[in-house]
């Protein structure tokens, strides 16, 4: 999910693009825990938003690491 929202934002906004990666990859992760709260399907657990912000950060970095190779 990091990487992909990274390259997006590469796409539309380079010069901010790490700060709406995370955005975005923060905001995906805590949304979706929120929907299972919200519906009752699922498990509602702030230890997966952190697991799914942890891990998006990491395709960020990822995909940081790319570009600088580039």
């Amino acid at each position: 999910m990091g990487m992909v929202l990274q390259a997006v934002a590469w796409y539309l906004y380079p010069p901010l693009m790490y700060l709406l990666a995370f955005s975005a990859v923060c905001a995906i992760s805590y949304g979706f825990e929120l929907v299972s709260l919200v519906t009752g399907k699922g498990h509602y657990e702030i230890k997966d938003a952190i697991a799914s912000i942890l891990g998006g950060t990491v395709g960020i970095g990822l995909f940081a690491l790319f570009l600088l190779a580039r």
